[in-house]
């Protein structure tokens, strides 16, 4: 087993759409039961044990059956046939068949109140000559505090309903990470994911909130949101995905290991009320104990 490594983040994806994501020291027996048993899971012969996956720093547990898994992904990649010694090997064979998963995500219209959602409106198009100067600015100057404040709250306060919706078992939120973007400045995000970075692992939950003055003065602007295809122990994006619509005082959700891209937005002037406003962000789990 890699030596160097003082944890590995896995991400438990089961039978229903449901997943779990903890940390694992590298030579955790939990780790090696989670792959004996995804390696067996189709034997009639095996007969693993109840999992016991300790969550919120041991306050909760999730237990589920071997046979509900469906794939398991690690951060960073881990070499399985170092994780079972030839003594030691799992009943059937470590090579697992490329496995797709349809990517789960939750679009909320409405999200803002009409005077909340135009109070900030008329903010980004008073100070359009900020998002000229950055492609990305950051809500820190005091005017815009008690805006970012009340996006903030209302994150908060529908986080429990948005983690169940897609599949998550509840974790302690340590932060809620926020940027606002002008679609202008990014005309085509890349094909991403929101954590691959070590700096960035704790993102759980992906969030954009999209906003613009009506009428709408711009085409394009969609969400690419890919399928994440398993590959021996690595995800990568799928050739399939789903086109979502920008869809003004709307809010976005979906994992922050999945890959999306925007696509380009055409807007039908430069005047900055003719583009789509993005405020992205990140929900953010806090430590968790490992296995």
């Amino acid at each position: 087993m890699q030596a160097d490594l003082d944890s590995i983040d896995l991400t438990i994806l089961l039978r229903g759409g449901h997943q779990c994501q903890l940390s694992v020291s590298p030579d955790s027996k939990l780790l090696r039961s989670l792959f004996e048993a995804l390696a067996n899971v189709k034997s009639e012969d095996y007969r693993g044990e109840l999992f016991k996956i300790p969550l919120e720093e041991g306050r909760s547990t999730l237990y589920f059956p071997p046979q509900s898994l469906v794939a398991i992904a690690t951060q960073p990649t881990i070499d399985l046939h170092s994780l079972f010694p030839e003594t030691e090997a799992p009943q059937k064979s470590l090579s697992f068949p490329p496995r797709t998963l349809k990517t789960e995500y939750i679009q909320i219209e409405n999200f803002l109140d009409r005077q909340s959602h135009q109070t900030l409106t008329n903010y980004v198009i008073n100070h359009q000559n900020d998002f000229r100067r950055s492609p990305l600015y950051r809500p820190y100057p005091h005017s815009f505090a008690s805006l970012r404040t009340l996006l903030v709250d209302r994150l908060k306060a529908i986080a429990p309903d948005i983690l169940s919706k897609l599949g998550i078992p509840h974790f302690p939120i340590a932060e809620i990470e926020a940027e606002l973007t002008p679609a202008i400045a990014v005309p085509q995000l890349q094909i991403n994911g929101d954590n691959d970075a070590p700096e960035t692992q704790r993102r759980s939950v992906s969030f954009l909130y999209f906003f613009y003055p009506e009428p709408r003065g711009f085409m394009g602007g969609q969400i690419r949101l890919y399928d994440t295809q398993i590959e021996n122990n690595v995800c990568i994006p799928a050739k399939s995905y789903q086109t979502i619509e920008t869809r003004n005082n709307s809010a976005l959700f979906f994992l922050s290991p999945t890959p999306y891209e925007m696509l380009e937005l055409k807007p039908r002037s430069a005047n900055m009320a003719d583009h789509c406003f993005i405020f992205r962000g990140w929900l953010c789990r806090g430590e968790t104990k490992r296995g």
